[in-house]
């Protein structure tokens, strides 16, 4: 352990369980975000984030809503309702707000792995990611409508040509 926190090129460092833990969320978060929106909108992470891009207003409605869900759901869990403020704060949603644009500029030229799953015609994490963040909303009593749909249309693959993508959100998403 000493010799990768000691590694200046690695720039790892060390936590406990709990630590780990929270790092481990705080992926999820982001990769619920940044990777099933990168197979409904085929594009690299960073287009998410393009003013140029023809759907940016409505994918910003959809990560607000989608970061909505998540931060609620992360909130019910125990391991975070008794943490500290500062790890609570990285659950609202302005902390995950903030999280996934970092991730997004960082990673702008990459193809999420999702995105290359379903490029390549092999399953993805979606139930992994999403369908987690839909169960345990589940059973916290928290709908997560909106996760539940992406779930399905990233199961469903790329959009078909001309098909009307706010068409796809109605019902939980107001459009």
């Amino acid at each position: 352990m000493k010799a990768i926190t000691d590694a200046p090129m690695l720039n790892a460092k060390a936590v406990d369980a709990k630590g780990l833990f929270v790092l481990q969320l705080q992926k999820l978060a982001v990769n619920a975000l940044i990777n099933p929106l990168t197979v409904i909108f085929h594009c690299k992470n960073g287009e998410l984030a393009e003013p140029s891009n023809p759907n940016y207003l409505f994918i910003r409605r959809l990560q607000e809503a989608m970061i909505a869900e998540i931060s609620a759901v992360f909130l019910t869990l125990e391991e975070i309702k008794g943490a500290a403020e500062k790890i609570r704060e990285m659950f609202s949603t302005e902390g995950i707000r903030m999280s996934v644009q970092d991730v997004m500029w960082v990673t702008r030229e990459n193809r999420s792995s999702m995105l290359q799953d379903v490029e390549k015609g092999r399953d993805t994490e979606v139930d992994w990611i999403n369908g987690w963040v839909v169960k345990r909303g589940r059973e916290v009593d928290l709908p997560c409508e909106l996760n539940g749909t992406v779930v399905e249309l990233v199961k469903r693959g790329f959009p078909k040509e001309g098909e009307d993508l706010k068409a796809l959100f109605r019902g939980c998403l107001r459009v």
